[in-house]
């Protein structure tokens, strides 16, 4: 990540300027962005590691949202409230969600423990070569943000707290929207029967449990509205951030 946006910086003088047409503001994050890169590579930090609050470069209340993260359980809604978010919002954004990496992993990888393991009983544990390529994984989306493309993703926070830190690391110098999708874990069950891919127990084991510790920007639940009125409730906390903007 750090040479790609390292060599973006270098693209910026030269022959190359007069083709640059990135706002002052996405050439200035993506300048933030390299330095914090070049401060993990210099002090040999991982995206695992705890971030560091004296580096990490906190978005003011007024900045623009460039990043909604939904995160909530198996069957909660999230990925039919982020396709509603597409239809609703004024600009383009990219969707993508935590199965779109699972779907592009070797299926030899999901097989063994360094990839993810599933209990019994829902329980879904990452291994270590998972969450390498997690990791990698998310550094590609943090780049397609600074570049200029918002983004939503479909999370579930297996891991807690651990889990959030991760994205604040990595999106540590742009605004992003933190959005809890809750659903009672009876009603997520019975959605989880009517859906093939889904292993038994995993959307009540993980109703509670991912939110454990959250806080949020905007909370939705799922139980009784639909997805595209809680798309809404979303929309307007990002309408009502728009409006202070420009007062």
């Amino acid at each position: 990540m750090y040479d790609l946006l390292h060599g973006a910086n270098q693209g910026y003088s030269g022959a190359n300027a007069q083709q640059d047409t990135a706002s002052p503001r996405a050439r200035e994050r993506a300048r933030e962005s390299a330095d914090l890169c070049s401060y993990s590579n210099e002090n040999g930090l991982k995206i695992s590691d705890k971030p560091n609050a004296d580096v990490i470069l906190e978005w003011r209340g007024d900045d623009m949202i460039t990043c909604i993260i939904l995160n909530g359980g198996s069957s909660s809604g999230k990925t039919s409230i982020a396709a509603a978010l597409q239809n609703l919002l004024p600009e383009p954004w990219l969707r993508f969600s935590i199965d779109d990496l699972i779907d592009a992993m070797p299926s030899s990888l999901l097989a063994s423990s360094d990839g993810v393991g599933i209990g019994s009983d829902g329980a879904v544990r990452p291994g270590a070569a998972f969450r390498r390529l997690e990791s990698a994984w998310m550094q590609g989306i943090a780049a397609m943000i600074h570049g200029g493309a918002p983004v939503i993703i479909d999370e579930v926070f297996l891991t807690g707290i651990e889990g959030r830190q991760r994205w604040e690391w990595v999106l540590a110098n742009l605004a992003v929207l933190w959005v809890g999708v809750h659903c009672d874990a009876e009603v997520a069950a019975q959605r989880e029967q009517r859906r093939p891919d889904r292993v038994r127990g995993m959307a009540e084991h993980q109703a509670a449990t991912v939110h454990v510790g959250m806080t949020y920007d905007v909370t939705v639940d799922t139980t009784h509205r639909s997805s595209e009125d809680c798309a809404r409730s979303i929309v307007q906390r990002i309408e009502a951030n728009t409006m202070r903007r420009h007062v």
